[in-house]
């Protein structure tokens, strides 16, 4: 129990909840390194957890999408602040919030990653908007 009498989760409980969720959670090092990936993560690549576990993105994904998503945390960790992107891979599109995690000083030392996907929702607003093109109303 914490300060306030609610439960409190030990890292096993934790880590089962969190490999749980339906979103995409990831942790990556200053280097973009893998560090910890949910299982909604690791079924999306298409791998076993411990065969994306400390490994770089260019060794998971292609070139493009790898420097593309390490870029975007080099601007987490150089900012020290949360970034939300849309950002797609292989024809699914995903809102994404990536934000630091900072060490005992103070300094960003980590990026997590949580990814969910929104490709339905975007397929549906672009047959709205054509619908309403040919209609010539507006939303």
């Amino acid at each position: 129990m914490d300060e306030q009498g609610r439960p409190t989760l030990d890292a096993e409980q934790l880590l089962s909840v969190l490999d749980g969720v339906p979103v995409l959670l990831y942790v990556q090092d200053p280097e973009s390194r893998m560090t910890y990936v949910n299982r909604s993560a690791a079924e999306l690549i298409g791998r076993a957890l411990e065969d994306i576990v400390g490994r770089m993105p260019d060794e998971l994904f292609d070139p493009v999408t790898a420097a593309r998503w390490t870029g975007q945390n080099e601007e987490v960790l150089r900012t020290g602040r949360p970034l939300d992107v849309e950002d797609g891979w292989e024809g699914r599109t995903y809102l994404t919030h990536k934000t630091p995690v900072f060490d005992h000083a103070g300094r960003p030392a980590a990026v997590i990653g949580l990814s969910t996907e929104i490709t339905a929702q975007r397929r549906r607003e672009a047959q709205l908007s054509e619908a309403q093109k040919i209609a010539g109303v507006g939303s």
